[in-house]
């Protein structure tokens, strides 16, 4: 469907084995609302281009949409990407694989500058909607020519809430966001691999097809199986603070 092959080699990301732990800089929590962005940025003669492998195997997978901010006192606004090579859209819902062995999905955003970018997803109806996204390509919108990537396996994730992994964890490369949905009730998005904790939902491998790489899930039943919970997640930095 002229979906791009992934990026292997350089950057790959660490075995599961590993414990590297990386902090990355501290920033404030913006308390915002996915409902509440109202307004829409398009692509096209942007700054940089995201690419991004996504998994969203499970009966009750969720929906899935992504905002842009240029700063971290800005509020988020909705952006537009592509989905396997297919035309603009500000989200998706429902089970995109058909196995957790299928291949990889990717997305591709244009960011219009510099900037944070955000990663919602809310839970479906039941616990088998365990949705996966794996290390971000940063590129050259005009040539796709790799930047950096920022690389889901060198750390876990800071975010909050309850679930399988301690609130402890740090993560130099993304961090939760209070949506205040369901109560203040949010999801948590896990480091994984070998598959994801509840059967008939997430990937068996990450996106390189490594059955111990490292990829990123929703564990929604170990966020208690809520409907329409919110897993929220930003990048820690600029976009242009990954890139050396």
């Amino acid at each position: 469907m002229g979906v791009r092959s992934f990026r292997t080699g350089t950057g790959q990301k660490k075995n599961a084995t590993e414990k590297g732990i990386y902090r990355g800089r501290a920033e404030s929590f913006l308390s915002t609302r996915r409902t509440g962005l109202a307004s829409v940025v398009s692509g096209g003669g942007g700054a940089y281009q995201l690419r991004i492998p996504y998994h969203a195997y499970g009966v009750n997978i969720g929906s899935f949409a992504m905002a842009y901010a240029p700063d971290f006192s800005t509020a988020p606004t909705t952006i537009e990407f592509s989905k396997d090579g297919g035309s603009l859209i500000t989200s998706f819902s429902g089970q995109q694989q058909s196995t957790s062995a299928a291949a990889w999905g990717e997305l591709l955003v244009e960011l219009p500058d510099d900037g944070v970018v955000y990663f919602y997803y809310t839970s479906g109806s039941g616990y088998r909607g365990d949705f996966a996204l794996d290390d971000i390509d940063i590129e050259d919108p005009r040539t796709s020519t790799v930047l950096s990537t920022i690389d889901i396996g060198d750390s876990n994730f800071e975010r909050g809430g309850s679930g399988q992994t301690q609130p402890l964890d740090h993560n130099g490369t993304f961090q939760v966001v209070n949506t205040g949905i369901n109560n203040t009730i949010q999801g948590l998005w896990n480091l994984g691999s070998n598959g994801t904790p509840s059967g008939n939902t997430g990937p068996t491998t990450d996106h390189n097809g490594l059955l111990y790489g490292l990829f990123i899930f929703t564990e929604v039943s170990g966020s208690g199986n809520t409907p329409n919970k919110v897993y929220s997640l930003r990048t820690t930095n600029l976009i242009s603070e990954y890139i050396s």
